[in-house]
């Protein structure tokens, strides 16, 4: 691939040069019927932002995020360990990011993700000295959301990685993203 400028003030005197993509294409059944063949650039990280600012959506959310990444062992469930969580986005395409689940393949590991989470938000059973203090229980109009999401294999339930709830607004913790194919 080739770029180079097209305008009457910047000229390019020899295009730049990108090494070439590779491309992974397939026709699987489960694509849009009006996209019968897709294609995936390899060397593309996908990758999701949230905002802090105000009046942001998931405000809170990204609020949860930016504190599991900035000062982890502040985080519950409590340990006496160095905390580690994964997908932390750094702008390279080094960091293991996280494995999306979907609820009609892998329900099981969903719902453990979900049970070790509501475990933590309880304080029961292995959480019941290292879970979500009960003054920061979740009020009225607010979930116990976590990250790793729940819908990842690196959620509440891996023994690979740490996790922490903590309770938000609903608005916020339950905001869904939606991606579309545009021409």
């Amino acid at each position: 691939m080739q770029y180079y400028t097209d305008s009457e003030e910047i000229s390019t005197s020899e295009p730049g040069v990108v090494p070439s993509l590779t491309p992974r294409c397939d026709s699987a059944t489960y694509f849009a019927p009006e996209r019968p063949h897709s294609c995936v650039f390899l060397e593309a990280v996908p990758y999701v932002a949230y905002s802090t600012g105000d009046g942001s959506p998931n405000r809170e959310v990204a609020e949860h995020i930016q504190l599991v990444f900035t000062t982890p062992n502040k985080t519950y469930p409590t340990s006496s360990t160095s905390k580690v969580f994964p997908g932390e986005y750094d702008g390279t395409c080094t960091p293991e990011g996280l494995h999306r689940l979907t609820e009609s393949l892998h329900p099981t590991i969903m719902n453990a993700n979900t049970a070790e989470k509501d475990d933590a938000c309880q304080k029961v059973g292995d959480y019941a000295n290292t879970g979500l203090p009960y003054a920061e229980q979740p009020k009225e109009g607010q979930d116990c959301d976590e990250y790793p999401f729940r819908s990842t294999l690196e959620g509440a339930s891996s023994p690979d990685w740490d996790f922490s709830p903590r309770p938000m607004n609903r608005d916020h913790s339950q905001l869904r993203i939606h991606f579309r194919y545009t021409d």
